[in-house]
């Protein structure tokens, strides 16, 4: 009984350190696109200015 005990208890480590692991990844992904996302919201903001001048 304790054997499958312990068993279960390294599978559940195991799958929250890759459940923790991809949360990382994905929180990375999403931070790169909202960088990306405001930067052609300056771009995009500053040609707009540039056609309002002409």
């Amino acid at each position: 009984m304790e054997k499958i005990i312990e068993q279960n208890k390294d599978e559940a480590v195991l799958k929250y350190i890759v459940v923790t692991l991809f949360s990382f990844v994905t929180f990375k992904k999403i931070k790169g696109l909202e960088r990306l996302r405001e930067e052609l919201k300056e771009r995009k903001e500053q040609e707009d200015e540039d056609n309002n001048k002409v």
